[in-house]
């Protein structure tokens, strides 16, 4: 018979070698030439998470460590294959998958003709429904794909179908947890290290059912009269053992073998053998478990009115590091609390200050579940995130800021979608498209950052110093990130094909949501004194253009009028950059520009252009309403010339400034810029023209388009 303790029926993969091999679970510790078994390797992902499930709880419940210091010494020194093996085969009974006694997870009762028959492909979450045969709209996922399985790969099927059971139709019970929870693993270097940095001590597990049912029929359902719930009859923690949770059986199964003469191949892993399953016998109404059982491998949501801890299942959009705070400590948001599984929660409390001793050791967090449409699967999701080792002294300050930090990436990303719709439709019209894409590569984007920003908080926190500069930072970058993606789907360079003055004003409002002084915003992060109006926060600077570079065109033309020569007249003569580049002034702000680093034979003639058009610069008046000096300039051309301030036309109309933005030839713009500082009356902002002039190019260009057209008069934009 096939005993699951006894077989070679786990796949596995070694450290130093590439093929994956097949082992019984006691040989999990063993070390031979091909190094430690590091991670399971089933051919199918799902079957994965399930693999690793089956793991945990066989060792949770044959070889679980008594006291902290059991756990601390079989964590550095694994036991060997054999006391696993004597420790495993206490419960050999309860995983024969065959024969004629009670067989792992299959309702022995159960006969042929009182059930229903199946293909054995109905074993698999995804496999479409009766209703979805019958109309034949099986598109995507075919049936008949798989007709025949090895006894390794259905045991996988079977133990991922009872522990993830979906609502399948009248008396098909969920699993234990809901239909497609989510689990959460601390994961180790090798297998054994996260097998056991997941099972907990005994008065832990005993917290979560009834710790005095210690029979076979308590822990293995199987083992005893199966309970039905024909009448809807439920089955609480406190009428089982708190093991049982790692093996729940809601669905009443019975596999059917079939004994070959010669060997037959498997349909989804490959390999032949002469014993295979191609039909299955089941009957509904099988064990019903309420919803007081609470998984420790499982995070949770509490329901605001009544207080019950539910098991958080898969969502659409997949995993990322918004979900962190939930996964690893408490985090409540809209009176809704998120808490982490109890696994993870004792490792941080009890296990993570011990393994911190340890040099290079990679704390991640493995996320894993089904995307479920009530029966229907929409998609498995697998995710892992570092977990970084923080102290009980600043953990409490830790989690808030890292809860900060993600809440703020929260509005961001909100503000980054609402931006975009107010962009591209029309006022009162209907949305058409599926927006959350923006919201999916938002958090992609920006992950790896974070990571960074929580290492650096982790240190600051270590040394007591102010997270200030870094809650500014992270959102000055996510700042950047929104408009980079505002820009991906908006496409400001083609403002000219939508409505630039929408456009224009859905990017403004959206640098208003996100700026510092956001009161939303400044609680989130804890900034009680946002930086002040105009001050460059880093990180926020597109155009790649110093600071310091443009203090040097500054304090050059301050001194234009100094001294014995005539350096402003002879600017002035000059009609071309080429006649710029000969004069002595020049040459003066070459030198003191070459100190930024920043010049290259294309900037040196915007350099000679900046000379030029400055010479005719009468007075440096930095623009009041629009502090950023990358669009002080073309905000100003959206407003009345000074001669003319009681008009509503601006100083260049929205033909000519779409002129303006699409000359690249060095004479053209120079002479276009002269202009427009004589039609500025020689008031401008030095640092924003400078700055325009020096980059000219895409980003620039963007960024004179969202400020002309965010003050620009309505009529200007009509017609675009």
């Amino acid at each position: 018979m096939y005993n699951l303790l006894h077989e070679p029926w786990i796949p596995v993969q070694r450290k130093n070698k590439d093929i994956p091999e097949y082992i019984s679970p006691h040989r999990i510790t063993e070390a031979p030439a091909a190094g430690p078994v590091i991670s399971v390797a089933a051919p199918r992902p799902d079957f994965n998470g399930a693999l690793l499930q089956f793991m945990i709880g066989l060792v949770q419940t044959a070889y679980p460590p008594e006291s902290k210091a059991v756990w601390q010494e079989k964590f550095i020194h694994p036991p060997s294959c054999e006391e696993l093996k004597a420790a495993f085969l206490r419960y050999a009974d309860a995983f024969y998958l065959d024969g004629n006694g009670p067989r792992f997870m299959q309702d022995h009762d159960l006969v042929k003709k009182e059930g229903r028959q199946n293909t054995v492909d109905r074993l698999f979450m995804e496999m479409p429904g009766e209703q979805t045969r019958e109309k034949n709209t099986d598109h995507f996922v075919k049936r008949g794909t798989v007709g025949t399985l090895c006894p390794s790969c259905c045991a996988m099927a079977l133990f991922t179908l009872q522990t993830n059971a979906p609502a399948g139709g009248r008396g098909h019970r969920t699993s234990l947890r809901g239909g497609g929870p989510l689990t959460t693993f601390v994961m180790g270097r090798t297998l054994w290290e996260t097998i056991w940095l997941n099972v907990l001590p005994p008065h832990v597990m005993n917290r979560f059912g009834n710790a005095k049912k210690t029979g076979m029929a308590d822990i293995f359902p199987w083992m005893g009269h199966i309970r039905t719930s024909t009448n809807n009859e439920t089955t609480t923690p406190r009428q089982a053992s708190p093991l049982q949770m790692f093996w729940g059986m809601p669905r009443r199964i019975q596999l059917t073998f079939e004994d070959h003469t010669d060997a037959a191949e498997c349909d989804l892993c490959g390999c032949r053998v002469h014993t295979t399953v191609s039909r299955y016998t089941d009957k509904s109404y099988g064990t019903h478990y309420s919803s007081g059982w609470h998984h420790t491998l499982s995070p949770g949501t509490t329901d605001p009115k009544t207080g019950s801890v539910r098991p958080r299942l898969g969502q659409p959009g997949g995993f990322s590091y918004r979900d962190v705070p939930g996964f690893i400590g408490n985090c409540t948001e809209r009176e809704i609390t998120r808490r982490p599984a109890v696994a993870v929660q004792v490792f941080r409390e009890e296990r993570e200050p011990y393994l911190a001793d340890i040099p290079g050791f990679p704390f991640r967090l493995l996320v894993f579940g089904y995307d479920m449409d009530k029966m229907k699967v929409r998609g498995w999701q697998e995710g892992s995130f570092p977990l970084i080792c923080v102290g009980n002294g600043i953990r409490s300050a830790y989690d808030a800021e890292v809860s900060g930090l993600v809440k703020t990436a929260d509005l961001i990303a909100f503000n980054v979608r609402v931006s975009v719709k107010k962009a591209l439709v029309m006022p009162g019209a209907t949305a058409a498209g599926n927006f959350s894409a923006i919201d999916a590569e938002f958090w992609q984007d920006t992950g790896p950052e974070f990571y960074r920003v929580v290492k650096d908080v982790q240190e600051t926190l270590k040394k007591g110093q102010s997270l200030r500069d870094l809650n500014l930072q992270w959102l000055a970058f996510l700042t950047r990130e929104g408009m980079l993606l505002f820009d991906r789907y908006v496409q400001p360079g083609m403002i000219p094909a939508g409505n630039p003055g929408r456009i224009a004003r859905a990017q403004k409002n959206f640098l208003v949501f996100s700026s510092p002084y956001n009161k939303q915003i400044a609680k989130t992060l804890g900034l009680q004194n946002p930086p002040a109006q105009g001050q460059i926060i880093s990180g926020t600077d597109l155009t790649g253009t110093r600071p310091d570079l443009c203090e040097a065109f500054i304090s050059w033309w301050s001194e234009l009028d100094t001294g014995a020569g005539h350096d402003r007249a002879a600017l002035r003569h000059c009609r071309t950059p080429r006649e710029v580049a000969r004069t002595p002034a020049f040459h003066r702000l070459k030198m003191r520009s070459e100190m930024s680093g920043l010049l290259t034979p294309d900037t040196i003639t915007r350099l000679a252009i900046i000379a030029g058009v400055l010479s005719h610069v009468t007075e440096n008046k930095p623009d009041k309403y629009e502090p950023n000096v990358n669009r002080s300039f073309a905000a100003r051309l959206a407003r009345p010339p000074p001669k003319r301030i009681r008009e509503k036309k601006p100083c260049v109309s929205g033909p000519q400034f779409r002129e303006l933005l699409a000359l690249e030839d060095p004479d053209s713009l120079y002479t276009a810029m002269i202009r427009l500082v004589r039609l500025l009356g020689g008031s401008v902002d030095i640092a924003g023209l400078s700055r325009g002039i020096f980059q000219w190019n895409k980003c620039i260009k963007k960024e004179w388009a969202y400020a002309y057209y965010a003050q620009v008069p309505g009529n200007e934009t009509k017609g675009v």
